[in-house]
C-alpha cells in the first residue's frame, strides 16, 4: 500500500487536509492576502489567527493551550522583531507558569529568541532574576561580539554568576571571536561547578571550542579528562561533525558502548547517530538505530527512524527508505509509525522533495500531518513558491503550527 500511494498525485494529499477538521480560512481579508501577499498582511494573519484558532481546552492535548500561547507569541515576535510581542508573551508566561521551572524555561524560550531577533539587550533583562540560565548568557555574549558590542559581552560574561552558565558563554565566545583566550577563562570556571554532570557538559562544549580554534591536542586531553563516557562521547561526535574525521566518530561509538541507563546516554547516541547521517554513513547509522540498548532506551526512535529513511530516500529512492523503516520499526507498536512518516516528511521537504513530502505528511497521523505540512509549506516559500506555500497553510488545521508558519513566511517577502 506504501508503495501505490508513493505513485499518486500529491493533489490528493489536499483533499483530506482541507476537509477533516477545521475550515480553511474564507475571508475577504485573508483572500486578498493570498492572491497578492505582502508582509504586512501576513503578519496581520499570523497575529489573527493566534486569537481566532484557540482550541477547545476540552480537548486533552490542548489542555494547556493558554500557558504555551508565550511560544507562538515568540515566534511571531522573532520573525517581526516585534517588541509588543514580546512583552504579551512574556505577560502571558507571568499569568499561567505557576511553577519557578516552567517559568524559567519559559522566559529562556522568549530571551532566546530576542536575541535571534536582535533584541540582546530586552534578552539581558529578560533573564534577570532567572537561576537556571542555561544557554541563553552564551548566546547573548555572541550576538554582543559579532555586532561589535565586545566590551558589553565581557562584561556579561564575568558577571555572570552560575558558573556553569558561565563556562558555556566564555566557550561560545571564543568561537565567536575566534580569540583562543576565552578558553582559558571558560577552563577556569569549569573548575568552579561542583556537579559531576554539570562539568561533563561544560567540559564537552570546551572540547569542541578547543578543536574548532585548532586544539585538537588540548581538545582531546580535556576529553579524557571528562570522566563520564556519554559526555565523551558527545565531544568526539561533535568534533568529528566539526572536523569530518571519521577516526573521532568511531572513537565516540566506542566510548558510548553499553550505555544505556541515564537520558544522558541517549543524548550521545543521538550525537553519533545525526553526524553520522551528516558524513554519509547511513549504514552505520542504520546499526546505530538497531543497537540493544535500544530496548531500554526507545526514546526517539521514531523521529530518528524518519530522518535515516529521509537520507536513504535522497540517496537510493523510496524503496530504500520504506525498507529502513520497517527494518528498524519491526516489531515496535503501531504508534511509532506516524511520528517516523513526520520525521521522513520534514527530510524531504528539507531536500526539496516537496511532492513527495507531502505524500508521507499525508501517511503521518495527526497532529503530526499538519506540523508536517506546516514545514513543508515553509520550505517551498523559502523555494520561491509562496503562492503554492500559502495555500498549503490554507490547509493546515492545527492551530499551533499555522501562525508561527505564516510568520516565517512573510519574514521572506520585501518589507
Amino acid at each position: 500500500m506504501r508503495r501505490l500511494l508513493a505513485h499518486c498525485s500529491v493533489w490528493l494529499v489536499l483533499a483530506p487536509l482541507a476537509t477533516s477538521g477545521a475550515e480553511a480560512q474564507t475571508s475577504d481579508r485573508w483572500q486578498a492576502c493570498r492572491q497578492a501577499p505582502t508582509r504586512t498582511c501576513l503578519f496581520a494573519e499570523a497575529i489573527q489567527r493566534v486569537r481566532d484558532d484557540a482550541p477547545s481546552r476540552d480537548i486533552p492535548r490542548y489542555a494547556e493551550w493558554e500557558s504555551g500561547l508565550y511560544v507562538r507569541l515568540s515566534a511571531i515576535a522573532e520573525a517581526k522583531k516585534d517588541r509588543i510581542l514580546f512583552t504579551e508573551a512574556k505577560r502571558v508566561v507571568s499569568a499561567h507558569a505557576v511553577l519557578q521551572t516552567s517559568r524559567e524555561a519559559a522566559l529562556r524560550t522568549i530571551a532566546l529568541a530576542e536575541v535571534r531577533a536582535g533584541f540582546v539587550d530586552d534578552a539581558v533583562r529578560t533573564i534577570d532574576g532567572v537561576g537556571d540560565l542555561g544557554p541563553v548568557p552564551a548566546e547573548i555574549v555572541a550576538a554582543l561580539a559579532v555586532s561589535g558590542r565586545l566590551p558589553y559581552a565581557l562584561t556579561i560574561a564575568e558577571h555572570t554568576a552560575v558558573p556553569a552558565a558561565r563556562a558555556q558563554a566564555w566557550s561560545r565566545l571564543a568561537r565567536a571571536t575566534r580569540n583562543a583566550a576565552y578558553l582559558e577563562k571558560a577552563a577556569a570556571s569549569i573548575r568552579d561547578i561542583g556537579d559531576a554532570y554539570e562539568h561533563g557538559a561544560q567540559s564537552q562544549y570546551l572540547a569542541v571550542a578547543q578543536a574548532d580554534l585548532g586544539q585538537i591536542a588540548r581538545a582531546r586531553r580535556t576529553i579524557r579528562d571528562i570522566g563520564l563516557r556519554a559526555y565523551e562521547a558527545l565531544a568526539l561526535a561533535d568534533i568529528a561533525g566539526l572536523t569530518g574525521n571519521a577516526a573521532f566518530l568511531d572513537e565516540a561509538k566506542r566510548r558510548a558502548a553499553g550505555l544505556n541507563e541515564q537520558p544522558i546516554d541517549q543524548d550521545a547516541w543521538r550525537a553519533i547517530f545525526q553526524t553520522q547521517i551528516a558524513m554519509g554513513r547511513l549504514s552505520d547509522a542504520l546499526q546505530s538505530l538497531k543497537r540493544p540498548e535500544l530496548e531500554t532506551l526507545p526514546g526517539t526512535l521514531a523521529d530518528d527512524a524518519g530522518a535515516l529513511a529521509a537520507a536513504y530516500w535522497i540517496k537510493s529512492g523510496s524503496k530504500s527508505a520504506e525498507g529502513v523503516l520497517t527494518d528498524i520499526l519491526n516489531g515496535y507498536a503501531e504508534r511509532f509509525w506516524g511520528p517516523a512518516r513526520y520525521a521522513l516528511a520534514v527530510g524531504l521537504a528539507d531536500a526539496g522533495r516537496f511532492d513527495s513530502a507531502l505524500l508521507m505528511a499525508f501517511l503521518s497521523d495527526e497532529p503530526n500531518v499538519d506540523w508536517a505540512v506546516a514545514h513543508i509549506a515553509l520550505r517551498m516559500a523559502q523555494a520561491q513558491s509562496i503562492p503554492r506555500a500559502l495555500e498549503l497553510i490554507d490547509k493546515v488545521k492545527e492551530p499551533g503550527a499555522r501562525s508561527p508558519a505564516l510568520a516565517r513566511i512573510a519574514i521572506l517577502l520585501p518589507p
